[in-house]
């Protein structure tokens, strides 16, 4: 009886988080507005109204990042893979595949996400993206 309890406690466990995976990944493609980029690193920037990021269903996706700092503005398109756990989402810069990074889910909601990102530098950032 042990046995059979222990085999639907792990196999509940198992189709839960398949079930949030696949749930956060139907909920993030698509383009997103990001409203709120900050990074910290010594100092803390906030970014608002700071680009669109596009998740696609293939995996793939494209973000358009464009910042405001002091007057000067500057942009930068990448494109990149991404898959996700349930809890993070990684992100692989498609042109550089060292440049990987994942983001923890803070917020997953169906009109809004926030995740807290921290890159290979140790810069921690956090990002708010509506629809």
């Amino acid at each position: 009886m042990k046995k059979l309890s222990l085999l639907l406690l792990v196999s509940t466990l198992f189709i839960a988080s398949c079930t949030k995976q696949a749930r956060i990944e139907n909920r993030l493609e698509g383009t997103w507005n990001i409203k709120e980029y900050t990074i910290t690193s010594g100092l803390t920037l906030t970014f608002t109204d700071a680009g669109t990021i596009d998740f696609k269903d293939d995996g793939t996706g494209k973000l358009k990042l464009t910042l405001n700092l002091f007057g000067t503005t500057s942009t930068d398109e990448s494109n990149f893979k991404w898959t996700n756990t349930g809890e993070t989402i990684t992100i692989t810069d498609t042109d550089s595949t060292a440049n990987v990074q994942v983001w923890t889910i803070e917020e997953g909601k169906r009109k809004e996400f926030i995740v807290n990102t921290t890159d290979a530098s140790g810069a921690k950032g956090r990002i708010r993206m509506i629809k």
